[in-house]
């Protein structure tokens, strides 16, 4: 439940006896708008931040380029050994 879901029960509830109190409703009403357009903005603006973010950090892992890495991490691949058939071929045919 938001700010402006719970008001609007409060409303409901209280039925026609808000008549006399148009006025402070007004400001609570408008200060509910403002803070949800500022909501849906923050979140917006940092979604587009941490998408930026995590497209260049992917093209650079794709392209080993790191010098758009600002996180102070580096990219550590591993090092990879091949291995052969005879590495992995453990039947030494004792058992039969």
């Amino acid at each position: 439940m938001d700010l402006s879901t719970a008001l609007q029960m409060i409303l409901d509830a209280l039925g026609d006896s808000v008549a006399e109190l148009d006025e402070p409703l007004g400001v609570i009403r408008e200060a509910c708008m403002e803070e949800s357009a500022e909501d849906a903005e923050e979140w917006k603006s940092k979604y587009e931040d941490l998408l930026k973010k995590y497209k260049e950090r992917f093209v650079n892992l794709v392209t080993g380029d790191n010098k758009g890495n600002t996180s102070g991490e580096g990219t550590v691949l591993p090092e990879v050994n091949p291995l052969t058939f005879d590495d992995i071929d453990m039947f030494d045919g004792s058992t039969e």
